[in-house]
């Protein structure tokens, strides 16, 4: 989403993204949502061509889902960076690489410190609860406080990237920059 934004502030173009009626929000929605089509395809192309056999139960679109959340919270947060800022591509990719180092560090086995800090930052409870899904398919057991954290990470960075990504809009509508680059 970030890049998007900032690749349509390069072009001249986000001025009318936001004079349009449907809006940047819904626009992003619908882009999050033809990338899961894409995305989804290229799995069945996958799992067909190598003949692996993917079993998911129901349950474990839950905390997919949450993750895909705090995702597009994710992407307002830069989307925000980039409506204020303008040229920030090269700081998104490393603020990409920035969150995959999160994502590789351990919180579940590092100690209750770091696992305590684990619950807040982005993403980090839905991939421990998936992860513990995988590991013992019996549903939630034993996972319902790690569902609770993730549904309180995704409240806390969906309203956080909203409300940033509203102020950032307010800002550069109030200065007049949403159309300079």
């Amino acid at each position: 989403m970030g890049f998007g934004i900032a690749e349509e502030a390069e072009n001249g173009t986000l001025e009318q993204l936001f004079l349009s009626p449907s809006g940047t929000l819904i626009r992003a929605v619908i882009t999050l949502g033809t990338s899961l089509v894409f995305i989804i395809c290229v799995l069945i192309s996958i799992l067909l061509l190598t003949g692996i056999r993917l079993r998911l139960e129901l349950v474990q679109l839950i905390p997919f889902s949450l993750a895909l959340l705090v995702a597009l919270a994710l992407g307002l947060l830069v989307a925000s960076l980039a409506i204020v800022f303008k040229r920030v591509s090269q700081a998104l990719s490393i603020i990409q690489f920035g969150f995959v180092f999160l994502l590789m560090i351990p919180f579940d086995t590092s100690g209750p410190l770091l696992a305590f800090v684990g619950h807040f930052v982005p993403l980090v409870p839905m991939f421990s609860l998936l992860r513990q899904m995988l590991h013992h398919p019996a549903g939630f057991a034993g996972g319902g406080l790690l569902l609770f954290w993730s549904m309180v990470n995704t409240l806390v960075w969906l309203l956080v990237g909203l409300i940033t990504f509203q102020q950032a809009t307010n800002a550069a509508r109030h200065h007049g920059t949403i159309g300079h680059y």
